[in-house]
């Protein structure tokens, strides 16, 4: 398949490619044969699967040949609008072609694995609370949050077990869950903060979870926008991480 690389990241030696398709493909450096250098706009032939790019060639362009009378003559020319009659003069056979028009429209930015938005949203944005989060990466956290969870618990309750035994007093110790939960309660704001920026929104609608010591009426709002699309467009809280448009890459791999 030919394609255009759009995306390179050289610490990491990856990419993305996008192809004739209108898909958008991963890459690393070793996939790259005849020890060819990318960059920002080569164009490719490469082998597709799935969401990942394979054995890529770099596709030499051909020079182009100084200018002669007849090319000037044929530059100068009036080009054709499609719905309009061809000015006088242009034979039926030309055609105009458009370089950009595989890569036009809206695309969608491949998302990263769900336990890596996990480990992510521990490590590098444990307290980011600017910029955006695309909707995988809240629910992939959220995901193994709760794993977590259930994880404590039950090593809490066995635990307590134990002492109950040993003491001969009933006990309950949900030592390993209130530790999670405190060492977590940062990214957790943070990552639901960034999901509503997502939707264009002022991260501080976090606060109607003020509204839950009445009803859940605050949790119930905010999980509605948690399931909400990404805007597709940059907002105030910057670019989306989801969408790209016209070809350029609007998104990032975060």
């Amino acid at each position: 398949m030919r394609g255009e690389v759009v995306r390179l990241e050289t610490p990491l030696e990856r990419g993305l490619i996008l192809g004739t398709d209108g898909k958008r493909y991963e890459f690393n450096a070793t996939q790259v044969r005849n020890s060819a250098v990318l960059s920002i706009g080569s164009a490719v032939d490469f082998v597709a699967m799935g969401d990942v790019a394979r054995d890529i060639y770099q596709v030499t362009v051909a020079p182009v040949a100084p200018a002669t009378p007849a090319s000037v003559s044929a530059a100068a020319a009036p080009i054709p609008v499609p719905g309009m009659a061809p000015p006088q003069g242009m034979g039926a056979q030309q055609t105009v072609l458009s370089p950009h028009a595989p890569y036009a429209g809206e695309l969608e930015v491949p998302a990263d694995g769900l336990w890596t938005y996990f480990i992510r949203g521990l490590t590098k944005n444990y307290v980011q609370f600017n910029g955006r989060a695309r909707r995988s990466e809240y629910w992939g956290y959220t995901l193994f949050w709760w794993i977590f969870v259930v994880g404590f618990v039950v090593l809490d309750v066995i635990l307590s077990a134990m002492l109950s035994a040993a003491t001969g007093t009933e006990l309950i110790l949900p030592i390993f869950t209130i530790l999670w939960q405190l060492g977590t309660l940062l990214p957790n704001v943070a990552i639901v903060v960034r999901r509503i920026h997502d939707n264009g929104l002022s991260g501080w609608l976090y606060a109607l979870k003020i509204l839950d010591l009445i009803l859940p009426i605050g949790s119930l709002i905010i999980f509605v926008l948690t399931l909400m699309d990404s805007q597709r467009m940059v907002n105030v809280h910057g670019p989306s991480p989801k969408w790209s448009v016209d070809g350029g890459v609007v998104g990032t791999f975060d």
